[in-house]
């Protein structure tokens, strides 16, 4: 059994989540966190197999580079725990399945123990599993084709992309999984010039995964596609260039959890910050739109040096964040959703989707008068370390020597340098 660091502990309250393992000694397997009292079906003790997640590389990219993952932390197989409930008194007992056991084959393993009335339904259960099991088949297998038709496209949208440029005019990004303090890299990222095909467009995002990378491998292979799916769905609707990208933003985020439940990632999540610019030729303007959920932050600069802050930290710190999730009878406790976890929105979490939210939080910005220079998107490894104007200042001092890419590996190492005990990934722009 994994030992886990005090509750109170000042280190622990680093991770997202309180149950942080990142520093066990290398010998230490950690087991999937899985709650054991959400009143699974049992007449006395009922054990169900959980697979913990899915299987990871044995290397990491760091700068660009393969890296051996550390020893203890590999996930390339699989682990099980068992759960026991005695909880036979929940209500809710009968009216749900254990996880990875049908109901049918529940009631025939304990025939001995349930009504006469479900055991003359038996028939009907049955039935009804198996039109549920295929009915998932169909949603899985339609979700997997989905996929596969966009993996070839995926592998482009994590480099950095080449020159001549069409939506910006230089582009840098670093990554670092930052060894002393974390044995996973986390974060997700995808860069897209020329989106869509056409001229002047560009998709930026960072996805900054918390308690495993289910999430965040799902989100980083098919958000773009998404969010590409929807706008050419409100144009063709609308026939017009003129559109409400933040409807199609909302749509776009709705339709990726709904694909993360779907691949039940219930317990761990992803952050998000999504940049879209968008040229409108009938008008000869362009427009910068940004979303995100969660503590990721994307920082416009003036050419003047001034900063300013694009996104919402959606945070357990946040006091409309705590009313909202007071309100749906969930609590906050030591700065986090039901004492679990930092961040009030994410993607993935289905097991606190009830407080944990989806819905993003927009802004746009008017890019036709070259007011701005630079756009900055990074993660919360940056932000814990570096303000928005420090951040901005550092980009305009060093502007003159160093390109976007040199930019964005020097935050990386400053970020470091002040004691960032997260993953790091930072994508820097010239506008």
């Amino acid at each position: 059994m994994p030992t886990f660091r005090s509750f109170f502990s000042s280190k622990s309250m680093d991770s997202k989540r309180i149950f942080n393992t990142d520093d066990l000694p290398d010998d230490t397997e950690e087991e999937p966190r899985t709650p054991t009292s959400f009143g699974f079906l049992s007449s006395s003790t009922t054990s169900a197999q959980i697979p913990s997640s899915p299987p990871q590389s044995d290397h990491l990219t760091v700068h660009g580079q393969q890296k051996q993952r550390p020893r203890g932390s590999s996930s390339s197989s699989t682990t099980t725990t068992t759960i026991n409930n005695n909880n036979s008194n929940n209500p809710s007992n009968h009216s749900q399945t254990t996880k990875g056991i049908p109901l049918s084959q529940f009631v025939a393993q304990n025939l001995d123990d349930v009504p006469h009335t479900t055991k003359k339904n038996f028939n009907l259960i049955t039935e009804f599993d198996s039109q549920v099991a295929t009915s998932k088949q169909h949603s899985t297998m339609s979700l997997e084709n989905d996929i596969e038709s966009n993996q070839s496209n995926h592998a482009n949208t994590l480099q950095v992309p080449k020159p001549p440029f069409s939506s910006f005019q230089d582009i840098g990004f670093a990554e670092d999984m930052n060894p002393r303090h974390r044995r996973t890299n986390e974060d997700g990222h995808c860069m897209i010039d020329r989106f869509r095909g056409k001229e002047g467009e560009g998709f930026f995002a960072i996805y900054d995964g918390h308690g495993g990378r289910g999430a965040v491998n799902i989100v980083q292979s098919r958000f773009h596609n998404i969010f590409e799916s929807e706008l050419n769905d409100m144009e063709n609707s609308q026939q017009s260039e003129l559109i409400d990208v933040t409807q199609v933003y909302n749509q776009a985020y709705s339709r990726m959890d709904a694909e993360l439940k779907l691949q039940e990632i219930l317990y761990n999540g992803a952050t998000s910050i999504t940049c879209y610019v968008r040229p409108l030729p009938s008008s000869k303007k362009r427009f910068l739109y940004v979303a995100n959920c969660g503590d990721a932050r994307v920082v416009i600069s003036k050419k003047d040096g001034t900063a300013e802050r694009l996104t919402y930290d959606h945070k357990a710190s946040d006091e409309g964040e705590v009313k909202r999730i007071k309100a749906k009878n969930g609590f906050v406790a030591y700065n986090r959703v039901n004492g679990v976890l930092s961040v009030t929105r994410s993607f993935g979490d289905h097991a606190m989707k009830e407080w944990v939210i989806s819905e993003p939080y927009h802004s746009f910005v008017d890019l036709t008068e070259n007011e701005y220079d630079y756009l900055i998107l990074a993660c919360d490894g940056v932000w814990d370390v570096i303000s928005d104007q420090d951040c901005v200042n550092l980009i305009h001092e060093n502007a003159n020597t160093m390109n976007c890419q040199q930019l964005a590996e020097f935050i990386l190492k400053r970020s470091l340098s002040l004691g960032s005990t997260d993953n790091i990934s930072i994508i820097i722009i010239k506008l």
